[in-house]
């Protein structure tokens, strides 16, 4: 009897110390892996003189960016990007001149992405950009980043002003690599052979699978008869009825990923005016020019549509405080602009307002009825104003809608 309980009894008591032994050796792993990647940030900041290069600051961001080791990082992109500027400029200017120069392209550079994307000057007359960019929508974003840069002046020392395009080399973590200093040196290698074109070029080391898969996705093919067009006719952007199927999916997919979601609801003012005094070729010059200058400073991956006659709406993927700085911004923007019609120069001004997930809500239509109902608040206090919805406790949408969305 007691001969069959001893070994019993011993092997659980083995097979319980072998099961603690195997728990706190997986606790000591994990612990050491966290110290370890401490040990590491701490080091790279202790040697960090005050005096650091842009390099080395550059650097320690990536390696933030890369998390602790036992938790994996997002995926990223590293672009190391230089303005196409004069060949003789190092004639024309001295270093001082040459670094306000690239602070004022790189000024321009980071007004055309997110606060969240990280743009640092380097020693060489480059910029270091980190930036979250969708892997698929990348080399888009950039194209788009490039073409609307090429339109803005740079100001000479002498007086003149030029357009500079870009050369850019961009890597993906972790297509490229796991190592802050080996993304770096690829992204550097990738703007040297993008240098060697002699207008704006991107080059992404080994091509880019993914764009090229959407390319051969495209094939033209004929248009579904009896089908609405995706896209408004009068200004290309998403048609009314399209939005909320683009906002609940645009939706889903940041709640999925942990991410804030904005809308932002643009009405032009006094639009009426415009019809009533120049006729309709004029109004819909208007909202043409309107839907051009929302295109060029939003992101590829944004959503931009024609919610109503002259109200439009942009969802950004970013939490509703950035939005409203984004919505202050275009607002001021549009006020600064003129749009020419002929030997006319029309002045145009809109009010905005900003929701967003998770703020306000976790539904679309919600999202779309506070944005909308912020305009009217911005409208209520003058031309060129904006408003971020400030949700009461518990509050829900009005029963009745300022308008019917369409939809939903």
């Amino acid at each position: 009897m007691h001969m069959s309980v001893m070994p019993i009894a011993f092997v659980s008591e083995t097979l319980m110390f072998i099961v603690v032994v195997a728990l706190a050796f997986g606790a000591l792993t994990l612990i050491s892996s966290f110290i370890r990647f401490q040990m590491m940030t701490q080091r790279v900041k202790g040697e960090l003189p005050e005096d650091a290069s842009p390099l080395e600051l550059f650097q320690l961001q990536v390696v933030r960016e890369l998390g602790a080791l036992h938790q994996a990082p997002d995926p990223f992109s590293v672009l190391w990007i230089a303005p196409v500027c004069p060949a003789n400029i190092e004639q024309m200017t001295d270093e001082e001149e040459r670094q306000a120069l690239l602070r004022q392209w790189a000024d321009e550079l980071r007004s055309n992405l997110r606060n969240a994307d990280l743009v640092m000057e380097q020693d060489d007359f480059t910029c270091a950009l980190l930036a979250k960019f969708p892997r698929a929508q990348a080399r888009k974003i950039v194209q788009r980043v490039t073409d609307r840069l090429s339109r803005s002046s740079i100001k000479l020392p002498n007086g003149q002003t030029q357009r500079w395009g870009l050369h850019a080399g961009m890597v993906h973590y972790p297509d490229h690599g796991e190592k802050a200093a080996e993304l770096i040196e690829q992204a550097q290698q990738a703007l040297a052979v993008a240098r060697q074109s002699a207008g704006s070029a991107l080059h992404v080391p080994g091509g880019d699978p993914a764009e090229a898969e959407q390319d051969e996705a495209k094939a033209p093919s004929e248009p579904p008869k009896n089908v609405r067009p995706l896209l408004d006719e009068l200004t290309g952007v998403l048609r009314a009825e399209r939005l909320g199927t683009a906002l609940q999916r645009m939706l889903s997919r940041q709640r999925k990923e942990g991410e804030g979601l904005s809308v932002i609801y643009f009405a032009i003012d006094n639009f009426p005016q415009y019809q009533d005094h120049y006729k309709r070729e004029a109004g819909d010059h208007v909202l043409k020019g309107f839907a051009d200058m929302l295109s060029v400073h939003t992101r590829e991956t944004d959503i931009l549509a024609r919610a109503a006659e002259a109200e439009f709406v942009a969802v950004l993927g970013c939490p509703p405080r950035e939005a409203f700085v984004a919505a202050q911004r275009l607002v001021a923007e549009i006020k600064r602009t003129s749009i020419r019609l002929g030997s006319l120069s029309l002045k145009v001004s809109v009010c905005a307002g900003v929701a967003g997930y998770p703020d306000h809500s976790t539904q679309p239509r919600d999202l779309l009825t506070f944005a909308q109902t912020a305009t009217a608040q911005a409208q209520a206090k003058g031309r060129s104003s904006a408003v971020l919805y400030q949700a009461a406790p518990k509050a829900r949408p009005p029963a009745a809608s300022p308008r019917p969305l369409d939809g939903f």
